[in-house]
């Protein structure tokens, strides 16, 4: 089976994506961002990696490991689904939080 792909392209001022919740199967998402904060409110119970291209700014992700330009929480490929961000080319800010 594939992983579905999300694609989202956002533009100036704030956008927050709700991806919380339960999740039953993986998730690989592609953000091409542009220029404010995006907040992405992820679930506690899965394994959660984002990977930021390009960015200048801020990344806050409370509780999350960095390597390099990865960040992820410590659920990362210990559970049965995954859900893995890209965000690319912004000015501004990134938060992660988990809902």
């Amino acid at each position: 089976t594939s992983i579905p792909l999300l694609k989202i392209e956002a533009g100036i001022g704030e956008a927050t994506f709700d991806l919380s919740g339960t999740w039953k199967n993986d998730l690989s998402a592609k953000i091409n961002a542009g220029i404010g904060q995006i907040t992405l409110l992820m679930p506690k119970d899965t394994g959660v990696k984002v990977t930021v291209h390009g960015f200048l700014g801020e990344v806050e992700t409370p509780g999350y490991a960095k390597e390099g330009k990865e960040y992820s929480n410590l659920l990362y490929k210990k559970t049965r689904n995954n859900l893995e961000i890209e965000i690319n080319g912004a000015i501004g800010s990134v938060v992660i939080a988990e809902k």
